[in-house]
């Protein structure tokens, strides 16, 4: 197996400089805000967005936290077809203790992420904890969920909706008998 070019790595910098910039422009953020907050210089930031420049790890991560979104998000192809068919447990499981999460949404969609989860007979998501700082939308969709927002507790019955931001330490537990199925959409991705 031969060794990358200094061409195709080229091109991979431009894809991940590329990727930088189209989740900084979809999420309205200067490159001053980002640069900011990865604690970077703004020129450095706009030649990795121009693939002049390629971060290290620990850089790639920064600025992807500056973001909001998980690093492994960024290097997610854009190429998603639309319009896509998502089917019913059509994504590989996230299990986090009793609750069981899908991805949705393509990880290509830089304006949206959707992800349905079960949460097992009297399972909770564990201790409230907050994560960016986007819009996000807790739905009810089988069963009744409490979800815990800044200290306040709401119930949700099949088809109610909870909308706060994701920055809000938030959790949710199911104090029934029988398994919830919910859904969570941020926008954009966190």
């Amino acid at each position: 197996m031969s060794e990358p070019t200094n061409a195709s790595a080229e091109a991979d910098a431009l894809d991940v400089g590329t990727r930088l910039r189209e989740v900084r422009l979809g999420r309205r953020l200067t490159l001053r805000d980002v640069a900011k907050r990865a604690q970077i210089s703004e020129g450095f930031l706009s030649q990795i967005e121009l693939g002049r420049n390629s971060p290290s790890l620990k850089t790639f991560r920064r600025i992807a936290d500056a973001l909001g979104v998980d690093a492994a998000d960024v290097l997610e192809t854009t190429d998603v077809a639309l319009p896509r068919l998502v089917q019913r447990n059509g994504g590989r499981p996230i299990l986090v203790g009793p609750v069981s999460k899908f991805r949705v949404s393509p990880p290509g969609m830089t304006s949206l992420k959707v992800l349905k989860g079960t949460i097992t007979a009297g399972g909770n998501a564990g201790e409230p904890y907050a994560h960016g700082d986007v819009e996000e939308v807790l739905i009810a969709l089988e069963g009744t969920v409490t979800a815990t927002v800044a200290d306040n507790e709401y119930r949700l019955g099949p088809g109610d909706m909870l909308c706060y931001r994701s920055s809000m330490p938030h959790t949710v537990r199911n104090d029934t008998d029988q398994p919830v199925e919910i859904m969570w959409i941020n926008s954009p991705p966190a």
